[in-house]
């Protein structure tokens, strides 16, 4: 598996973790999914780096819903061994080919 973002695509990628455990920290998500930064960093470095880049400003800058779109379909469709998303999963996010 590739694990090779830049030190910006890092920065961002912490900045959209951060984003998404406070939204899901309170409030209707909060049973939803782990608070754990390791575990959605994980996810969101693996689908960006393995077959679907993401737009990682726009994934930050997005809508509440679109933002929680990708966020869950990324935990929900990441293969952990390759990284790639499964079951046609397209994060509104995705970098146009």
């Amino acid at each position: 598996m590739n694990w090779n973002c830049t030190s910006e695509e890092i920065e961002l990628i912490d900045k959209i973790v951060t984003r998404y455990i406070n939204m899901t920290a309170s409030g209707e998500d909060k049973h939803l999914h782990s608070n754990d930064t390791l575990h959605h960093t994980m996810n969101v470095e693996a689908s960006h780096c393995n077959g679907c880049e993401l737009d990682l400003q726009s994934l930050l800058d997005s809508s509440d819903r679109d933002f929680r779109h990708d966020m869950r379909g990324i935990d929900q469709n990441i293969n952990r061994k390759t990284g790639e998303l499964m079951n046609y999963f397209v994060p509104r996010c995705a970098k146009k080919q």
